[in-house]
């Protein structure tokens, strides 16, 4: 859903409990069996957790990216990165991502928000060998 439609973070919990009655109603009436009714509610569930999540990380990046000051025509190619980026690791004030990026700082709610695992459409430069968020698209689960 993330991909498809911009959201509030209410309307994204919301599909979560649509989603598992509409599992559960397909179920009742033979359309769907009993395990993919259960892992239907399962993956509800999650998604009913993890997109306000991802929807909040997104905001709190973008207010993080409109705070960098780089010309990223300056940057040299090994500078400058735009790319969907997996998230490889974190730590209380700095993310890493695949192919060794990083670290890049990010205020500690940042950190406390986000999961390996997760892709983050971003554009980073890297200033005096460190990196910095100049742009931000969406973070997936």
């Amino acid at each position: 859903m993330i991909r498809k439609v911009i959201a509030s973070e209410t309307l994204l919990r919301a599909t979560s409990t649509v989603t598992k009655r509409l599992a559960k109603w397909l179920g009742e009436r033979g359309l769907l069996d009993e395990d993919t009714v259960s892992a239907a509610a399962e993956q509800s569930s999650e998604a009913g957790r993890e997109l306000p999540q991802t929807a909040r990380l997104t905001d709190l990046l973008y207010e993080q990216s409109r705070k960098t000051n780089i010309d990223v025509h300056a940057l040299s190619d090994e500078d400058y990165v735009e790319d969907y980026l997996l998230i490889d690791r974190i730590e209380p004030g700095a993310l890493w991502f695949e192919e060794g990026i990083g670290p890049v700082p990010v205020p500690t709610k940042v950190s406390k928000l986000a999961q390996p695992g997760w892709a983050v459409n971003i554009v980073l430069g890297r200033n005096r060998g460190t990196w910095h968020i100049v742009e931000i698209g969406n973070v997936y689960p």
